[in-house]
């Protein structure tokens, strides 16, 4: 099978999560949406397993309106999706990204690239290199799935209570990622690497010891002791000011022999 990443370039219509909402039909994006709810709805469709009642996106997009009026709202909402994807692709047959069946609405997969979607079969994929020692493949597949992670699942959406659970849930799997890539990076001697991926780490965790060792370890081999040291300096007052804590012994041991080292 082709990988997730690569079906990008075979599908028709292209949707993308992390960080800024973007939608693109043959890799132009709408840029001006006919209505802001048209937007809202492909997005609830997405966190909400691609099937929907009627009645619940009726009580998410309008929950002040009478059914009669939301009603009417859906199907102008619709209607503005097909036509804000039929206007980046003015020359292709109109589609329905969004269909009906009976009271329940789904989204039409079909032809649709998700980075979400290939974000979490690429992690699973890892997940089941490593299982069988295949450490390489393992590296590919969470490279793949690193590259999609642009920031946080619908970040243009954090109040929405509806997208809290996914967000966070794909934001573990993200941190996952990282830790084992910073890992692997190290065991290969790949410092470069393995630095970028703890510095991503601590943007989103500060206190995470693992990736101020690594940082310590990764500069003290390239030679830069200042920076090994420098950043021990942050994680002792990071974990001072967050935790009220100190570094953990195998930290403070390294510490020391990189002091002694330097002296």
């Amino acid at each position: 099978m082709p990988a997730a990443r690569d079906l990008y370039w075979a599908a028709e219509v292209q949707i993308r999560c992390f960080g800024r909402f973007e939608v693109s039909r043959h890799g132009v994006a709408i840029e001006h949406w006919r209505r802001r709810s048209a937007e809202r709805l492909l997005k609830f469709l997405l966190v909400n397993g691609r099937r929907v009642h009627r009645d619940v996106l009726l009580d998410v997009l309008w929950p002040e309106v009478l059914e009669k009026s939301a009603i009417s709202g859906l199907r102008v909402t619709l209607h503005a999706l097909r036509r804000a994807l039929a206007q980046v692709a003015a020359d292709r047959d109109p589609i329905d990204l969004i269909r009906a069946e009976g009271d329940t609405y789904v989204l039409n997969t079909d032809g649709l690239w998700i980075d979400a979607d290939a974000f979490n079969a690429h992690y699973s994929a890892g997940q089941r290199c490593e299982r069988r020692h295949q450490i390489e493949a393992a590296v590919r597949e969470y490279t793949a799935a690193e590259s999609l992670y642009r920031d946080d699942f619908l970040i243009d959406d954090l109040y929405e209570d509806w997208t809290v659970h996914p967000r966070e849930e794909l934001k573990d799997k993200y941190l996952l990622i990282l830790t084992r890539l910073s890992q692997f990076s190290m065991a290969a001697m790949d410092l470069d690497g393995c630095i970028r991926r703890s510095h991503a780490l601590l943007a989103t965790e500060p206190c995470r010891e693992d990736a101020y060792l690594r940082l310590m370890q990764c500069y003290a081999r390239l030679g830069q002791r200042g920076s090994a040291v420098r950043w021990y300096q942050i994680c002792e007052r990071t974990l001072r000011q967050e935790l009220d804590v100190v570094p953990s012994e195998e930290i403070r041991r390294l510490y020391r022999d990189i002091a002694q080292a330097s002296a």
